[in-house]
């Protein structure tokens, strides 16, 4: 005779979906020397575009951050709008994980953010198709995971890929600035 549990008596377990995720994430960088252990929690306060926000961290502290392996179009750019507004609609005034891979030229961390629901939004970004993986500067295991993710986006014509013919931003930033 086999004994059935009642419904909402489920044996809890610690190894939740999100945890698992947030401890391989860990793992891979730390056995690949990425991060140097510079980890922030924080409330997002303000997106400038795509690929770059601002955190206010549980020390008091602002935080500018950049996205990293991610170039999402610029501001004035076809589908910057758009990449922006999806960072706002997933990240603002939300507590994320930051883990800090690097500093940028500017001063700013570039980062892995991890959202409240244990996505990243650097993969978001590529998923969705509001982002170009930077392939110059994307150099741990994650990123042969994040081209599979653009190419998807780029043959489903989501996001930035449903236009004509798409600018990369450092071409735009050549080209305009």
């Amino acid at each position: 005779m086999v004994k059935r549990r009642r419904r909402g008596s489920a044996k809890r377990t610690f190894f939740t979906v999100r945890r698992v995720k947030q401890l391989v994430i860990f793992l891979l960088m730390a056995s690949f020397g990425v991060g140097g252990g510079l980890f922030l929690r924080g409330r997002v306060i303000t997106v400038a575009d795509g690929d770059t926000l601002t955190v206010f961290t549980a020390k008091g502290e602002r935080q500018r951050i950049r996205l990293y392996g991610v170039d999402a179009p610029e501001s004035q750019q076809v589908g910057g709008g758009a990449a922006a507004a999806f960072v706002r609609s997933r990240a603002l005034f939300a507590e994320v994980e930051v883990n800090v891979v690097d500093t940028d030229k500017y001063g700013r961390a570039v980062a892995l953010v991890t959202l409240p629901n244990g996505a990243l939004l650097n993969e978001e970004m590529l998923k969705n198709g509001h982002a170009w993986l930077y392939d110059d500067y994307c150099r741990i295991p994650l990123c042969a995971r994040w081209r599979v993710l653009e190419k998807e986006a780029r043959c489903g014509k989501k996001g930035l890929w449903g236009e004509k013919s798409p600018l990369p931003p450092w071409a735009w930033r050549r080209k305009y600035k």
